[in-house]
C-alpha cells in the first residue's frame, strides 16, 4: 500500500488517501482551488502503516477558464477572439485551426484578453481555442468556439 497527501502549501485544508501498490500507480485528486499552490506527499505504508521513502512535491492549479470567449470581426482572412480573465492568469493560449486540418492546430501565447487570428483560409471553418495559464503555466480547462469564414 501507498498513501497519497496533499494540503494548501499555505494553508490549513489537507486530505489522505491510502492506494493499493499497482504496476502503474496513479491518483487523482479532486477538489482542489484553482491558483492554489499544493504539497503532495507520496509513501509506501509499511507494517502498521508506518511511512517509510516519502516524496514531497509542490504544484500549483491552473486558473478557472476563461468566460464571455467570443468572435468579433470576422472576414475573409482573420478572426478576432476576445474573451474575460479569470484571476490569477499570466498568459492565455490561442490555438486554431480548419475542421478539415485533422489535428493541424497553430498556437500562440498571449497577455491580453484578445487575439486576431490572420492567414486563414476563406470558406472555411475555424476551430479556436482558448486556456488561462498560470503560475508555472498550470493550465484551466479550455473554452472553444467555431467559426465560417465568408467565401
Amino acid at each position: 500500500m501507498y498513501s497519497v497527501c496533499w494540503k494548501e502549501t499555505n494553508g490549513s485544508d489537507s486530505a489522505c488517501a491510502e492506494q493499493k501498490l499497482e504496476q502503474y500507480p496513479r491518483h487523482n485528486l479532486y477538489g482542489l482551488k484553482s491558483c492554489t499552490e499544493y504539497t503532495v506527499t507520496l509513501a509506501t505504508l509499511g507494517v502498521g502503516k508506518l511511512h517509510d521513502n516519502d516524496t514531497t512535491l509542490t504544484q500549483f492549479t491552473g486558473p478557472e477558464p476563461v468566460t464571455a470567449l467570443k468572435v468579433d470581426n470576422v472576414d475573409t482572412r482573420s478572426v478576432t477572439v476576445s474573451w474575460e480573465s479569470p484571476t490569477c492568469t499570466q498568459q492565455f493560449s490561442v490555438c486554431w485551426g480548419a475542421w478539415q486540418d485533422k489535428g493541424g492546430h497553430s498556437c500562440t501565447s498571449v497577455t491580453n484578453t484578445s487575439y486576431t487570428v490572420s492567414g486563414l483560409e476563406p470558406g472555411n471553418n475555424y476551430t479556436i481555442i482558448v486556456a488561462a495559464l498560470g503560475v508555472n503555466e498550470a493550465q484551466s480547462d479550455l473554452n472553444i468556439v467555431t467559426v465560417q469564414l465568408p467565401p
